[in-house]
């Protein structure tokens, strides 16, 4: 769904005039990734598929053409304990559930930016054109959102910081999405949605990517 952005932002927009780029992601902690995985597969391939979604994710970001900002769920992890995005700046994710955690990673990027995008780091079928489309959206709308098969989304970007589309959200159910667009709707800000993507929640997940490597 696509309606006419009303809203002007202010504030600065990043080198090549694209958003910076927070990125999600885990403290490679034993049991606090990839749980569906572990459940099915064991600890080990957990964190084995962990990593590649990982390397995929650095790879990806590593060419855009904006500002990129990796905030970890625990803790800043020492280099030789998380051998990815070590040239990025690494910060925190601050809160106690993800709607706010990622409410306050908007809040301190768009406190000296004009437009920001947050993705995760289980999404390997996410691609360079896609934080490129999302990027140009943003100049046009006030919320971009990337839906995922199951329910959730895999991007969301903003040009302002609208905190009531992290609030009273079920995290992790298939209604994410859709909650988040019924707000945005009702709050009339202008959105756009990129093509549906999946990520990886299951080993399943895995093996289709895989597969279609």
């Amino acid at each position: 769904m696509e309606m006419k952005s009303t809203a002007q932002a202010g504030g600065r927009m990043t080198k090549g005039n694209f958003p910076p780029l927070a990125v999600f992601v885990k403290n490679l902690i034993p049991g606090t990734y990839k749980t569906r995985i572990a459940d099915e597969k064991g600890l080990a391939v957990a964190r084995e598929v962990y990593q590649s979604l990982l390397e995929i994710t650095e790879k990806t970001v590593a060419d855009y053409p904006g500002e990129v900002y990796i905030y970890f769920n625990n803790s800043i992890p020492q280099p030789k304990d998380f051998p990815f995005f070590k040239k990025m700046s690494w910060r925190v994710q601050k809160g106690s559930d993800l709607g706010e955690r990622m409410s306050n990673a908007f809040e301190e990027l768009l406190s000296n930016h004009r437009g920001a995008i947050l993705i995760g780091s289980d999404c390997p079928v996410l691609n360079l054109d896609h934080l490129r489309m999302a990027s140009e959206m943003l100049r046009q709308n006030e919320v971009v959102f990337g839906p995922a098969v199951y329910g959730g989304y895999y991007l969301i970007g903003m040009n302002r910081h609208y905190s009531l589309l992290f609030e009273n959200i079920p995290w992790s159910t298939s209604s994410v999405l859709d909650n988040s667009m019924r707000i945005a709707h009702q709050s009339q800000l202008s959105f756009h949605t990129l093509p549906m993507l999946y990520d990886v929640d299951k080993y399943s997940d895995w093996e289709r990517f895989v597969r279609s490597d």
